[in-house]
């Protein structure tokens, strides 16, 4: 997921990530000053972060969804650290007990970042350019 989901990838436009999956994207949040949401049809829960019409950031929140790590949502803190050795680990900005692990890949042009709850599972996972990745208000 850092690099791309399924057959879209990051820093491909929104007119090529339609054609990559042979189907519409439908936007999910407008957003502001070019920078919104969208998903497919057929796969509601993964959302694409599109600025000026580039595809800048995936991300779900859906448990059917996870990273090409293998990673999936609900799974333990535990199993992000056991795969990324050098993934970070720090408090969430907004949830107190939640934490946000973090991990960049070697070209430092992408990340992946993992949201965990209080109960140390994985409830949200989102990647894509590392400029977008860490953006807590999405658009904003």
């Amino acid at each position: 997921m850092a690099h791309g989901w399924g057959a879209v990838t990051v820093g491909m436009s929104l007119t090529a990530a339609e054609a990559a999956l042979g189907e519409p994207l439908v936007e999910t949040d407008p957003g502001l000053d070019g920078c919104f949401y969208v998903e497919p049809v057929s796969r509601p829960g993964v959302e694409f972060m599109v600025l000026v019409d580039v595809i800048v950031r995936i991300e779900s929140t859906k448990a059917s969804v996870g990273a090409t790590s293998g990673i999936r949502l609900g799974d333990p803190i535990s199993k992000i650290i056991a795969v990324f050795e050098e993934a970070k680990v720090g408090p969430n900005h907004y949830l107190d007990g939640w934490r946000d692990v973090f991990i960049a890949d070697a070209s430092g042009k992408y990340g992946l970042l993992f949201e965990v709850d209080d109960e140390d599972r994985i409830v949200g996972i989102r990647g894509g350019d590392l400029r977008y990745v860490g953006m807590v208000e999405r658009c904003a």
